[in-house]
């Protein structure tokens, strides 16, 4: 009996999440994809826009879903989880990104530019929705 209250738990804590996060990737994504295609630049990027979708899309859902974990169980680590949850997703960008910083190139700045819009627009989603989880008190 507890095992299925836990479940459905869990599955309540993705519903306020994926309601907010599904409309905002669908914006992203579809901004992102008409400004590369936009400018002719899609053949020419090191990281496919893929691969830095699901980064970014994976690395945010993530880190949401740790924010209302985190809000059901202590309400009070909910601002340590979001420092440590945002340090955690730069430390993975920066890893993302080493091996073509490591190479080097001559479109390093332009390849950077297409992975840290998106990344920095999932970041403002970030900011967003622990600002909404902090006025929540449950």
């Amino acid at each position: 009996m507890k095992r299925k209250t836990m479940t459905n738990n869990t599955r309540s804590l993705g519903s306020p999440l994926l309601k907010k996060l599904l409309p905002f990737t669908l914006v992203t994504t579809l901004a992102h994809l008409a400004i590369v295609y936009g400018m002719g630049m899609q053949e020419k990027l090191y990281y496919s826009l893929w691969s830095v979708w699901c980064f970014n899309i994976i690395a945010t859902a993530l880190f949401s879903w740790a924010l209302l974990v985190v809000r059901k169980k202590n309400y009070n680590y909910l601002g340590i989880t979001f420092m440590a949850g945002t340090m955690i997703k730069m430390f993975g960008a920066v890893i993302f990104l080493l091996p073509h910083l490591l190479e080097g190139g001559e479109h390093l700045f332009r390849d950077a530019l297409s992975f840290l819009l998106p990344y920095l627009a999932f970041m403002a989603f970030d900011i967003l929705f622990s600002l909404g989880l902090l006025k929540e008190r449950p």
